[in-house]
């Protein structure tokens, strides 16, 4: 994942909420979220070169993704372990997201900068190698790009306004999260102007291509929208959407509905 909204406690019926858009080649082969077959519980996408995932959640109330974390003023690893094994790592055990980073931290060292959201029935924390330590998640709304736990970035900024916009005119007592809604703030392309801009090594005309919401560039860009969202009384309602190029005015959808066990 390159950008989420995790909101917590913050839409009424919903104490979680999640907007996100996995940002990657297009050329790179992966699977649209389904039940994976070796694990009936796990609800991913996967990527099929290192068979790991970006998000995902399970029947038991496991929820992770993962984001780089970009600097590409640091050296890079000669044979790094893919970021995606940490998501399907977490959500194949049965660890507490505390347990399980206690078990992550001999080998943080090989991976590439990293972000990691871990969170279960017993709380939920976001786990970085680069720097900023573990960070307890607490009610409110949040975002996360490829810097730091809630570092503000015109994208983040963006997302963040255009999410508490929505939720400003949505009815109260409407039952139902407007979905469609959601994706549009997912789809948004404005490219963010040169105020601001962070400075990850890359130069300011590459940070400004890289700054819109939905990143649309020849073979590269926003290529999966997930919304993930789980209600009071325990249901799971989970959206992907998925681009075919980086240029799709629109993707295919596919959406799944059950219930937490417990």
């Amino acid at each position: 994942m390159c950008l989420v909204l995790f909101a917590k406690n913050e839409w009424k019926g919903f104490p979680i909420l999640i907007l996100a858009n996995r940002d990657e080649f297009f050329d790179r082969p992966a699977k649209v979220a389904e039940f994976w077959k070796e694990e009936p519980s796990l609800l991913a996408g996967q990527d099929l070169t290192s068979n790991g995932t970006w998000l995902g959640v399970t029947k038991k109330g496991r929820i992770s993704f993962v984001t780089n974390r970009r600097d590409m003023r640091e050296p890079k690893l000669e044979s790094p372990i893919s970021r995606g094994k940490l998501v399907e790592g977490f959500l194949k055990s049965n660890l507490s997201p505390a347990d399980y980073e206690k078990q992550l931290l001999p080998d943080l060292h090989h991976y590439e900068g990293f972000n990691l959201f871990l969170s279960d029935d017993s709380g939920a924390i976001c786990i970085s190698n680069k720097g900023n330590g573990t960070v307890s998640i607490e009610p409110g709304i949040h975002t996360l790009s490829n810097a730091f736990w809630n570092s503000d970035w015109p994208k983040t900024k963006r997302l963040r306004e255009s999410f508490e916009e929505i939720r400003k005119f949505h009815p109260s007592s409407e039952p139902l999260l407007p979905i469609e809604s959601f994706f549009g703030i997912l789809n948004d392309n404005q490219i963010a102007s040169d105020l601001n801009l962070p400075d990850t090594g890359i130069g300011s005309e590459r940070e400004k291509l890289l700054s819109s919401i939905r990143i649309s560039l020849p073979g590269y860009g926003t290529r999966v929208s997930t919304i993930l969202a789980i209600s009071d009384a325990g249901k799971f309602f989970f959206y992907e959407k998925t681009f075919l190029d980086p240029f799709s005015a629109d993707g295919c959808t596919v959406s799944f509905q059950f219930q937490l066990e417990s």
